[in-house]
């Protein structure tokens, strides 16, 4: 009998996008003959699919302890204690992995906050151990923050970051010792969930003598599960108008500021202003008080189930998400799933989720008049087109995002190393 693939997935917290898109990975890498995949979790809370390092109390005094002892000794360096958490110089951490010995294959996600330092990163490396690593975001290319934003630092040497103190060296000399672990090392693979976040990867300095391009291969999700259904049953279960068009916005938390919610707020006015007939599907927290919503809203409040979610979805008309700062969304790749077009801004990766016309709409950052213009072009279609706009943008994320091409992806990749 041939021996299944044996895939270590490594990752820093139970929560977080990066656990939650490693999970489903692991999840449904485990539903497909030939791979045994397992998910190694450094801190936070235990749960089914998952192996807990701090799980015991002297573990978890441990994790504590290493990310305690980074950020004290950061603070000889930091600009200021606001900018504590945005940089991380894997100062110390565990030395290996539990059981990463008995993997084929290395997979790591998300690993700061104390999990591996420079030097377990090292050991790995010189293993010779085949290893992926998904960037959840730009941290294993620059001096040590995981979203540069404008900042070209990492492009050349990050001499001067800006969340360090002036004078400090530390993020030159980490993003230096980084292009001496990853270059030439034909074992390491980077993979980008999104071309944006790629070809930001691609311009550091650090990638200038990486053996393997870096890859592309989307975050996936349950498409069986998050697929279009009956929408008259799960707008009667939010007691929305059967008659209106239903936008609907998502975040954690309402009151984030990089999230979009007065442009949405701004849009949903106007649409009422100009008499449309219109309802509002609020998902998340309300921290805003007042939503300042000029007509009719339901608050579904934070929903973490899959089954509410995907509710949501199938009674909205339309997704939109004003985000200001954002890599590959789950919610428009869950939203275009459930059949649901998008409305959005095209920040980070989204461009390359919506096909501007045909699954919904892409504006620019910022042009609250373009975010109206495509809502009113969406409340003038007819049914049927409607209908077609909703099939195209569940055809789209079937042969983009399911769990089959993902996984497959990753096989391939895997099979490659």
């Amino acid at each position: 009998m041939t021996q299944p693939l044996r895939i270590l997935h490594v990752n820093a917290s139970s929560s977080g996008g990066a656990f939650v898109v490693a999970q489903r990975l692991v999840e449904a890498q485990n539903a497909m003959p030939g791979i045994q995949a397992r998910h190694f979790v450094f801190t936070g809370q235990a749960g089914a699919g998952y192996e807990l390092y701090a799980s015991s109390l002297l573990n978890k005094a441990k994790a504590f302890g290493y990310h305690a002892a980074e950020k004290a000794h950061f603070l000889a360096h930091e600009a200021s204690a606001a900018q504590r958490f945005l940089f991380s110089h894997a100062y110390v951490g565990l030395d290996e992995i539990p059981g990463w010995q008995d993997a084929d294959i290395l997979h790591l996600h998300w690993v700061n906050k104390g999990l591996l330092s420079m030097r377990g990163l090292q050991r790995l490396i010189d293993s010779g151990k085949p290893i992926v690593w998904t960037c959840h975001d730009l941290w294993p290319f620059t001096g040590g923050c995981y979203h540069p934003s404008d900042c070209k630092g990492l492009e050349s040497d990050c001499q001067t970051c800006p969340l360090l103190k002036s004078g400090s060296d530390l993020a030159k000399r980490r993003l230096a010792h980084k292009h001496r672990l990853w270059a030439g090392q034909k074992q390491l693979q980077f993979v980008a969930p999104s071309a944006w976040l790629a070809g930001k990867a691609a311009r550091s300095a650090v990638a200038q003598d990486l053996v393997h391009e870096i890859q592309v291969i989307p975050n996936g999700i349950d498409a069986l599960r998050f697929a279009p259904g009956e929408a008259a049953a799960e707008r009667r279960r939010w007691n929305l108008n059967p008659e209106a068009t239903v936008l609907l916005f998502s975040s954690a938390n309402l009151a984030n500021p990089y999230k979009g919610f007065p442009e949405f707020v701004q849009l949903f006015n106007a649409l009422v202003e100009a008499g449309q007939k219109v309802q509002a599907l609020l998902v998340g927290q309300n921290r805003v008080g007042d939503l300042g919503l000029k007509g009719p809203f339901v608050e579904a409040g934070f929903l973490s189930e899959a089954d509410d979610l995907v509710s949501v979805y199938r009674a909205s008309d339309l997704y939109v998400t004003p985000t200001r700062n954002d890599n590959l969304p789950t919610t428009v790749m869950e939203a275009l799933s459930c059949g649901t077009p998008v409305l959005a801004f095209g920040v980070g990766g989204i461009p390359e989720m919506i096909q501007d016309g045909h699954t919904g709409w892409v504006v620019e950052p910022g042009d609250t008049q373009g975010l109206r213009q495509a809502a009113q072009a969406f409340m003038g279609k007819s049914v049927q087109q409607r209908q077609q706009m909703s099939s195209a943008a569940r055809a789209f994320a079937q042969v983009t995002y399911s769990f089959d091409a993902v996984v497959d992806q990753y096989r391939k990749l895997y099979d490659s190393l």
